[in-house]
């Protein structure tokens, strides 16, 4: 295997190398009124080369303006070549994990602009919410790595819902209202589950897994609110007959001690290793 290029390891700032993709056609409408004809709208999607993180924006594309936005800019392009997804395998799997929920998600409804570029905007930071690895080697440290670190200094963290929600009356911008919210909680829940299948990969058969071991700090999988990830950290292991661990005890954030299967305990890829 190649070495990785300068920019997925380069000390640089977020966003100042990326890879660009496309996912849709996805029909949205200007306004809710009968007579607007839909029109089509791309999701365009821009993976930062050292962060991985996200940003996703809603485009009605204007081929004749890219030269000129290049230029104006003073943006390299690098294509890669015809017939080859490969090389670009780092934005194919953010299109992946976003096109194929969203339309899972969305299916044959049509959106407003602004309907759809919230869901958009929501799903961005469920992306960059993510966890990447652990932060430091303390065991009383729950906060995971996300990408969201890299943008805004701390966890992503979704926006409060109104206490006077109930109070509203039933009109048409509330029933809308509430589609988004149902579209983001549904995309949340199927995230979750595929990027928690990504991480918790099992060889059954063919080779031995690594085994829990004590300090690990994982993520258990239970169903969350959006933007939430319930992080623990393995305080006992219980071995089998033969050496592999099957139930582990792990201390919450709450400092609550649960006992939990290892298929329901997802290790983060990544650990600290000091300096």
């Amino acid at each position: 295997m190649g070495a990785l290029p300068r920019a997925r390891v380069a000390s640089i700032k977020a966003f100042a190398q990326v890879g660009v993709d496309f996912a849709g056609p996805f029909w949205v409408k200007a306004a809710l009124l009968r007579p607007i004809q839909a029109t089509k709208g791309y999701l365009c999607i821009f993976v930062c080369m050292a962060t991985r993180a996200v940003h996703l924006e809603l485009k009605l594309i204007k081929s004749d303006e890219v030269e000129r936005g290049l230029a104006t800019h003073q943006i390299r392009w690098h294509l890669n070549p015809p017939a080859a997804p490969h090389m670009g395998g780092l934005w194919e799997a953010a299109v992946k994990s976003a096109k194929t929920l969203l339309h899972r998600t969305i299916k044959e409804q049509i959106l407003t602009y602004e309907e759809l570029n919230t869901i958009f905007h929501r799903i961005e930071a469920i992306l960059n919410s993510r966890p990447i690895g652990s932060m430091s080697s303390d065991p009383n440290d729950l906060q995971p790595l996300t990408a969201g670190h890299f943008l805004t200094l701390e966890p992503i963290v979704t926006m409060p819902t109104p206490d006077t929600i109930k109070t509203l009356p039933k009109l048409g911008l509330h029933q809308r209202w509430k589609l988004v919210q149902q579209l983001q909680q549904h995309f949340w829940e199927r995230w979750q589950q595929e990027y928690l299948h990504t991480i918790q990969t099992k060889s059954k058969w063919n080779k031995i897994e690594t085994n829990l071991a004590l300090g690990d700090l994982v993520i258990i999988k239970e169903p969350t609110p959006p933007l939430t990830w319930k992080t623990a950290r393995v305080v006992e292991v219980f071995p089998g007959e033969d050496k592999i661990v099957r139930v582990a005890n792990v201390r919450t954030a709450e400092g609550k001690i649960v006992k939990r299967p290892a298929v329901k305990l997802c290790r983060l890829p990544l650990t600290f290793e000091g300096n």
